[in-house]
Parts: structure tokens; sequence; C-alpha cells
């Protein structure tokens, strides 16, 4: 006999309301009315975001773990993941509800919603869109880059049911200022888009690849912004 829980997490937090002590009565009767030994309830792999619950230093069940340990939760073949996506449950994967709480965002080791030093990831999910304030953009990929050291936001949507959910984040680096400094002789500079198209020039403002090409026949590629 006894209960069983394993294999799950939560990223959520209980907050009660003036109308809790009349739901919760008649689960508090069964519970203060039934002897429930406690060695009969197993957990195994269960999770909760310890940034969102923190109301208990020991959880003698559940494991505590930061939002980007979650992201990377080992709970089993039955779950989907997905870069810098929350682990889905794979036949739900496509339900909009389901997919819009799984997008999340990634970032480099080190890095916060506060201090973002590098690139960083938007998770891709089925019918979720993301969108982002002037100062950020994001590509085909998922990788969200700056034109300015500036606070900005990412956004995840759908459509139906109507849900939005928006990340502010601090960016500390840009495209624009990263020009590599070398010494070696330039030959020619090359522009392509996102998805390797060649570009005769690069338009202003928008986020292109540059390939430089350097007289001794070696070469560097980067992400930039080309500037107005």
């Amino acid at each position: 006999g006894g209960s069983t829980i394993r294999r799950s997490y939560s990223i959520g937090r209980v907050i009660p309301t003036s109308e809790t002590p009349v739901a919760v009565a008649p689960v508090a009767n069964i519970s203060v009315n039934t002897d429930v030994d406690a060695s009969l309830m197993r957990v195994d792999s269960t999770y909760f975001d310890k940034e969102v619950y923190t109301g208990s230093a020991v959880d003698s069940l559940g494991k505590g773990l930061t939002r980007a340990q979650l992201l990377k939760a080992a709970l089993g073949g039955s779950y989907a993941y997905r870069k810098a996506c929350l682990p889905t449950f794979a036949f739900m994967d496509s339900v909009p509800v389901a997919a819009f709480h799984a997008a999340h965002i990634e970032f480099a080791d080190g890095d916060t919603q506060d201090n973002v030093s590098k690139e960083f990831h938007v998770g891709l999910m089925p019918g979720v869109e993301w969108t982002s304030s002037d100062e950020l953009f994001i590509d085909a990929d998922g990788i969200v880059g700056s034109r300015n050291v500036a606070r900005g936001w990412v956004k995840a949507t759908v459509a139906e049911p109507a849900l939005e959910k928006q990340f502010d984040v601090d960016v500390k680096f840009s495209y624009v200022d990263s020009v590599e400094q070398d010494s070696r002789e330039i030959l020619r500079i090359e522009y392509y888009d996102f998805t390797g198209l060649p570009l005769r020039e690069a338009p202003a403002g928008t986020p292109v690849i540059v390939k430089t090409v350097f007289t001794d026949g070696s070469s560097s590629v980067r992400k930039a912004v080309v500037a107005d």
C-alpha cells in the first residue's frame, strides 16, 4: 500500500485566499481522522523550484533545484527536452498551454537576468512566438543577441488560449561594439543572413553574419549589427 510520487516537478507556489479554509477543510478532516504511515510514502526523482518555494530550508521528500537546474532535471524518457525549455510530457509537447509554460530562457554560465554578458537562448516550443524589445534580436535558433547595452525584454505568447509572459533582462554587451581587434591585413569582408545566404551589403541596424577574409588566407566569422 501507500503512495508513490515519481518523476515530477513543481515550479509554482500556493497562495491562499479568503476561500482557502473552506476548500481545504474536507482534506484536513481526512488527515486528522485517518492514521497515515509516513513510511509508506515513496518519492523518486521529484523536484521543486527552490527559488520560488523558499518556505522550508529542508524538504524531506522533494529535492529543491534552481530554475536552470530544472531545465535539465532527470525525469526519464516520458519527457521531451528542448533547449531553454522545462521538461514536458512527450505526448503534451505540442499542447499550447503546456508549450507556453515550458518555454523559458537559458543564460550562459554565470549570467542572470540582471547581468547578461553573453548571448542567451529562448525556448522554442510548438505554437510559442517570441518577440523582443528593440535593444535585442532573436534568430531562428532562439539565440538572443544585443544591439545596445541596455535593459530590454523578451516575451513569449501563444494565440489560443491567449497567454503571454515577459522576461526583463539587463544586457551588458552589444554586437555593435564587438568589432575584433586584429593586426592581420583584411582582404575582403563578406556578409550573410542567418540562413547562410550571402548579402551584397549589410542592412544598417540588422543583425548579420560577418566573415572577414585576411590576406594570409585565414578568416574569422562573427555576428554583428552594422551601425547606421
